[in-house]
């Protein structure tokens, strides 16, 4: 909204003359208001009275006094930062809970932008740069949340108990310099963890509409999806948002400015793919996410067996629109990788799509899939990539004996690592498996560093490497490959999880839990991550927030795991006897694999069994239980790692305590 149109209704009272001083500028807006209009009218109307009710009612309460309304817009002034931020945060939770009662489609959602600098004040309106840089951050902020400026951030730091998380410096229209951001946590800890600045354009590859008559060929525009984001993640000064975070958009019926505000990029590339017969007709647009404008397009209608070489061409459109230089390296491997039979190319997407649907189904049927690529193109190094990397999320989800399943991945890796020592996809796979199923950091964290070298935007790339870094008790240097991952792939509940873990094992306990609560924004029945705050609750002495999260695992059948959670927490918190007896039901079932064995000896430890402890650690070593690998770092077995007999079993693990 520009922050100085007419007014809905003025401020009453103001002085008429020139009045300069220091001041508090909020700016909120209502997310989804415009397309709405569209939609519904009424409904519209409705909920804008409703919104600038609820507001005026919460202004008086914090100093706040408005001046003026744009539209869906309110400009607020106060005299302070810290109360402009109490009113934004009361606001925002007077929202959320009225949102509870409202039918679906029907609630309320604002952004909040605060900035502190010199205002004037002028016929009943205020001037300057304090007001150009609030109404700018503003759509900064995801639908629900508040954005503050590095100003107002230095004068509250100390006086509230909210967490912000760092957005880095941002580049505003007609302001001259950057402006640094950060975004307010309102549910977690306090402190601040910082996204990892990316001064490098960023874009979002949205999921191609599929157009085509058969609605089976989802699995080619989601496959379209993946291989331009892999094609444009290979142009290094492209900050290039990963699938995972890309694909939460299929359904998503949401602004160019919602998703630039929430993936934090500069640029979109939407489109259509329309497949029929042995034709295919793609339909490409990019568009920037500040002015919401189309920056070119284009419609290819090629032959099938001419896609990949398209992906190519397309990517090197964009770099070029973008004025973004091409190296010669990057352009050649765009071009290399092809497929030389197009069979084998669709055989690899469909393998691809059930792969991602990561069922026990699924991924046999994608290890059938990139098979029959393999043998159309024997050369093709992503079907032996995909083969690597199914095997392994059937052994890391116990679908399969690791033993059996490592065997397999490994030969599939190496193979596409001979037949494309340039692929990062292979590097990653292999690492994978040398760090997971071989207990060798060391070789994991060299593959993992040529992956990253060769393909720096491949978040999993990152991600796997903060786990062999954290392992390796390396933890400083774990969570800045885990923000960067994080950076890359935003909406990733595994990599928040990943990063609430660490920041767990670095003591930093409460930080930990506001990672950790992201990940369940993103999935609420997200396993890992509701185990990750159970043990962060029970490390920090939130005994009941510590159950509660344990009891929610258990609710979801999350296995041994949860009730292992369950009797950590019970004997930490001092119910020694209710521990016992959980524990000594559940050691039958875990008995049979050892699987669980750090759990099993992280709960004898709370309860004072050293002996038993260790004893449970040495039957995981023997049973190469893939739990094991963390304990070095783990803060549950802080009292061992000054025990000889730990500090063996983690040396024979090539590891060492944290």
């Amino acid at each position: 909204m520009p922050p100085n149109a007419a007014p809905d209704r003025p401020r009453e009272g103001t002085p008429s003359v020139s009045d300069r001083r220091l001041a508090a500028v909020m700016f909120t807006d209502m997310v989804g208001y415009t397309s709405l209009m569209q939609r519904n009218e009424p409904l519209a109307l409705t909920l804008l009275e409703e919104h600038r009710r609820m507001v005026r009612e919460i202004l008086p309460r914090h100093g706040g006094t408005e001046i003026k309304t744009i539209g869906d817009a309110f400009m607020v002034e106060f005299l302070s930062a810290l109360e402009a931020l109490l009113c934004a945060v009361d606001i925002q939770k007077a929202f959320e809970e009225e949102n509870l009662a409202r039918p679906n489609g029907q609630g309320i959602r604002l952004r909040i932008g605060i900035h502190v600098g010199d205002v004037e004040h002028r016929g009943g309106d205020i001037y300057g740069d304090a007001v150009n840089i609030a109404s700018r951050i503003e759509p900064l902020a995801a639908p629900g949340r508040i954005v503050i400026t590095q100003q107002v951030f230095d004068q509250i730091r100390n006086k509230v108990g909210f967490g912000f998380e760092r957005l880095g410096p941002k580049s505003l229209k007609n302001v001259e310099l950057p402006v640094e951001v950060y975004m307010v946590v309102q549910k977690g800890g306090a402190g601040v963890f910082e996204v990892p600045v990316d001064e490098r354009k960023r874009i979002v590859v949205l999921p191609f509409a599929n157009m085509s008559p058969d609605r089976g060929d989802d699995y080619f525009s989601d496959g379209m999806t993946e291989e331009l984001i892999s094609a444009l993640s290979k142009i290094g000064q492209l900050g290039v948002i990963s699938r995972t975070s890309a694909m939460k958009y299929k359904e998503a019926s949401k602004s160019v400015r919602e998703i630039g505000a929430e993936l934090q990029v500069d640029n979109l590339l939407e489109g259509s793919v329309r497949k029929a017969g042995n034709r295919v007709r793609v339909t490409v647009q990019l568009i920037e996410v500040a002015e919401d404008r189309h920056v070119w397009a284009e419609t290819y209608d090629r032959d099938f067996e001419d896609v990949f070489a398209l992906q190519s061409d397309i990517a090197q459109k964009v770099a070029g629109s973008l004025k973004v230089q091409l190296l010669p390296r990057e352009v050649k491997r765009m071009s290399t990788g092809a497929p030389s039979n197009a069979k084998a190319y669709d055989l690899y997407l469909q393998g691809r799509y059930h792969w991602n649907r990561r069922t026990k189904e699924s991924l046999f049927k994608a290890i059938e899939l990139f098979g029959k690529a393999a043998k159309l193109d024997p050369n093709y190094a992503l079907a032996y990539v995909g083969t690597a990397d199914s095997y392994t999320v059937l052994a890391d989800h116990l679908y399969l004996p690791s033993e059996e399943a490592s065997s397999k991945a490994k030969e599939a890796a190496l193979k596409a690592i001979e037949l494309d020592d340039d692929l990062a996809e292979a590097h990653v796979s292999l690492g994978g498996i040398l760090g997971l199923f071989e207990w060798n950091q060391p070789a994991a964290e060299r593959e993992f560093k040529k992956a990253i070298e060769l393909n720096p935007n491949y978040a999993t790339a990152h991600q796997w490497y903060s786990l062999a870094l954290c392992y390796l008790g390396r933890l400083e240097e774990a969570s800045a490959e885990a923000m960067q991952a994080l950076r890359l792939d935003p909406l990733s509940p595994i990599i928040y999880t990943d990063l609430g873990d660490i920041t767990n094992d670095m003591g930093a306990h409460e930080a930990a839990t506001g990672m950790l609560k992201k990940a369940l924004e993103l999935d609420h029945d997200f396993i890992p991550a509701l185990l990750g705050l159970a043990n962060a609750y029970a490390l920090m002495g939130s005994y009941s927030e510590s159950e509660g999260a344990a009891r929610k695992l258990v609710s979801l059948d999350a296995g041994p795991i949860g009730e292992l959670v369950l009797a950590y927490s019970f004997a930490v918190s001092g119910r020694r006897e209710e521990s016992r007896g959980l524990l000594e039901r559940l050691l039958p079932a875990v008995e049979r694999s050892y699987d669980d064995a750090a759990d099993v000896a992280a709960v004898f430890l709370a309860l004072g069994d050293r002996e038993k402890a260790l004893e449970w650690l040495e039957k995981g070593f023997k049973a190469r239980a893939s739990g094991l690998m963390a304990i070095g770092s783990d803060n549950r077995f802080a009292a061992l790692r000054s025990d000889p007999r730990f500090v063996s079993i983690l040396r024979r693990m090539g590891i060492r305590p944290a």
